[in-house]
């Protein structure tokens, strides 16, 4: 008896996982990619890696005009440069116990921390990534990224394009498993995974010098079904992840390992009801995306017509050369003369002002459709604004992008903060943790300009509140009894992500309040002997019946 192939629950359910897709999804995509991003999507079936999906090939022929691929990469561009910005501290890490968080120790731990995760990111290709990532959400509504351990740069981030990768839900409704298939050549086969391990067929290609031919590969991550020793070959690892070759009939992997934590990252847009893939603005602009371009061809033609129209000309010429160029000179017969000669068919009026006027009208609802407007400074307004006005305006604008934004946080931003820093805690990049931190939970506080957007409510109420009791305080200040200065201070920094040991804590509020009163009281005393002495001395200096007014005091003191 033949032992089984340890490949094939894998490929069975790889196999189950590409048939949903492609009955459901893959011409979709296509349709997308072909109007918003004709670069992306590899859809490596047996048809199409032979047509459709060489990397060289020319994938961009049904754009003339490239308002969507534009709106597109500008919602990638806002995306990341207000919820992930290079050049920001987008979030920041903070205890949830109150108590601890007046606590200077710990308060510069998770400070520095911060710094360090942010430059690991800054360091490695994570926002190139993450730039790809918001690319593919606008255009096919589901996107993945995997992170992987890196010795030079802490991580490696490798995103996917659709069609290269199939996911499956865990009991939480969120992505717990990532199938992926892509191409590697026979000698990045052999590099990768060594000889020993390949296909013999793969060997053989090796061997005779077929180095660059194409391989099909399929790596399955999933949660490993037990962290026992005797039962997984991946003791003590919460996932799993194999490798092996997807043409072959020959058993056995190319890899078997794990990871410690969820490596890969699934965010969707938007999901309806229980579906594995999201929907995304490009799905809503589908339509008008096809539109411009039919406007822009029909336009082309009218104007090619209007430019050279199609001729009618008299019979005798049937079988002379008519010169068509200007300036140019056709001989005819004397019996054609007085004939109407070479003529155009048909009269053309085109209205290419209302044409133009058209196709801005739709180039206007892709970009309002994929939220262009929301990451634009209102120009025609901020001559009448001022910066406070305009501030508002834009966090107005991005706080329309919060349900997209409450999940990217929850499904991508959280999941590779948290795997970033268990890699840098494991390779020793990390400083120690204080005792005080030991136990309690950390949580991860976004303060990136679309955060801050969603923070306004909180921030502007405050302002407001306190606007609107200065403003009684001129008559009723004892109105002012009613407010909170100190906690005020410490939600409205909150609101904006400052750091929180830049805040004092109560303590050092407490003390520096008390040394400041014992300085006044002392101010005071001094002041009162200051002022003592001053009389005394105009007292001793006033005569009165002999003596001086002091000792007049003093005498009748006594």
């Amino acid at each position: 008896m033949t032992d089984p192939n340890p490949t094939e629950p894998y490929r069975k359910r790889f196999a189950e996982l590409e048939r949903l897709v492609k009955e459901e999804w893959t011409q979709h995509w296509k349709e997308l990619g072909e109007n918003f991003s004709p670069r992306k999507g590899r859809y490596l079936d047996s048809t199409s890696s032979k047509q459709n999906d060489r990397r060289g090939n020319k994938r961009n022929e049904k754009i003339i005009n490239p308002a969507p691929i534009t709106a597109v990469r500008n919602l990638a561009a806002g995306l990341l440069g207000n919820l992930t910005s290079p050049t920001g501290k987008w979030f920041r890490l903070a205890v949830r116990d109150e108590a601890m968080k007046d606590n200077t120790e710990v308060s510069r731990y998770l400070y520095e921390v911060r710094e360090i995760l942010l430059g690991v990111f800054s360091a490695s290709n994570f926002y190139g990534s993450m730039h790809s990532i918001y690319t593919e959400l606008a255009t096919f509504g589901t996107a993945a990224m995997l992170i992987e351990e890196d010795f030079d740069n802490v991580i490696r981030c490798r995103p996917f394009t659709i069609g290269e990768y199939y996911l499956a839900l865990g009991r939480n409704m969120e992505p717990a498993a990532l199938y992926r298939q892509y191409s590697m050549t026979v000698r990045q086969l052999v590099d990768e995974f060594g000889k020993d391990n390949v296909s013999s067929v793969v060997a053989n290609m090796y061997e005779i010098n077929q180095g660059e031919t194409d391989v099909k590969v399929i790596q399955c991550i999933q949660p490993a079904i037990s962290t026992d020793p005797a039962v997984t070959t991946t003791p003590g690892m919460l996932y799993e992840s194999v490798y092996f070759e997807q043409n072959t009939n020959e058993g056995g992997f190319l890899r078997k390992g794990g990871y410690n934590e969820r490596p890969f990252m699934a965010p969707r847009w938007d999901v309806t009801g229980s579906d594995v893939y999201g929907r995304c603005p490009a799905m809503d602009a589908l339509g008008d995306a096809k539109m411009l371009q039919k406007l822009e061809e029909k336009k082309l033609k009218w104007l090619d017509k209007t430019i050279d129209p199609p001729v009618l000309a008299p019979p005798g010429m049937e079988n002379k050369v008519i010169d068509m160029t200007p300036g140019g000179v056709t001989y005819e017969d004397s019996a054609e003369v007085g004939r109407q000669g070479v003529r155009p068919m048909f009269q053309l009026t085109p209205d290419f002002q209302g044409v133009a006027f058209e196709i801005s009208n739709v180039k206007t609802r892709i970009e309002t459709t994929c939220f262009n407007d929301l990451f634009q400074t209102v120009i025609n307004e901020t001559k009448r604004m001022t910066a406070t006005e305009v501030n508002s305006r834009r966090e107005e604008k991005l706080a329309l992008l919060g349900p997209v934004v409450n999940r990217l946080q929850s499904e991508v931003l959280e999941n590779a903060i948290e795997r970033t820093y268990k890699i840098a805690q494991r390779m020793g990049v990390l400083p120690e943790p204080p005792e005080a931190l030991q136990g309690s939970p950390v949580e991860i506080q976004y303060v990136s300009a679309l955060a801050q957007a969603q923070q306004a409510v909180t921030t502007q109420g405050i302002e407001q509140v306190f606007a609107f009791a200065g403003s009684l305080a001129a008559a009723k200040p004892d109105v002012l009894d009613r407010l909170d200065f100190d906690e005020a201070v410490e939600d409205y920094a909150e609101g904006y992500g400052i750091p929180q040991h830049l805040i004092r804590s109560d303590d050092e509020v407490a003390d520096l309040r008390d040394a400041r009163a014992q300085a006044e009281q002392a101010a005071v005393q001094q002041e009162m002997l200051t002022q003592n002495a001053a009389n005394a001395k105009v007292l001793s200096e006033t005569q009165v019946g002999g003596n001086s007014a002091l000792d007049a005091i003093l005498g009748g003191g006594a």
